[in-house]
């Protein structure tokens, strides 16, 4: 249960829908295509090879295309991006926004209050007009189900978006 959260909240799309551009904003309003895969999971450190990820983490990868304008100057719009994707209510003690680039910290405090999960957040996204990349990545302790104990696990998602024109 732990791993289908944290592999879900790692790739919370950033997307704002509303009509025409948003002139602040560095990326464009139009259609867009975006890729999403999860990056790496690793278990106290170790890397695991995706024939041993869970099954949730391979779902997440996926190509879609979108009508609007990604949106990356707001925190409390992520925040509320991450609950709505994912249920996990992440708090940013950190955000700040330049015209190349977006960097935010923060935690999920009781992300998955049975494994006792609580993970530092991280955002990072490189951004221009047409195109970004974004980088999500959760870590933390989980005190894991059937005896397996405490284990430190960090989960590393990437997306990439690129502006196709107008929609």
């Amino acid at each position: 249960m732990a791993l289908r959260h944290i592999g879900t909240c790692a790739v919370a799309f950033v997307l704002a829908s509303c009509a025409g551009d948003n002139p602040e904003n560095v990326p464009l309003y139009g259609e867009w295509q975006l890729v999403t895969k999860v990056d790496e999971f690793s278990v106290d450190g170790m890397s695991l090879p995706e024939s041993n990820w869970p099954r949730q983490f391979h779902d997440l990868g996926k190509t879609e295309t979108i009508c609007g304008e990604p949106y990356f100057l707001e925190p409390k719009w992520q925040e509320f991006d991450i609950f709505r994707n994912a249920s996990v209510e992440c708090e940013f003690d950190r955000y700040d926004v330049t015209p190349q680039k977006v960097t935010a910290r923060g935690v999920c405090p009781d992300a998955i209050p049975a494994a006792n999960f609580s993970p530092k957040l991280s955002v990072d996204v490189s951004q221009n007009p047409e195109r970004y990349r974004l980088f999500i990545t959760m870590a933390g302790t989980a005190t894991l189900p059937s005896g397996n104990g405490d284990r430190y696990l960090e989960v590393t998602a990437v997306q990439t978006g690129t502006r196709l024109g107008e929609c």
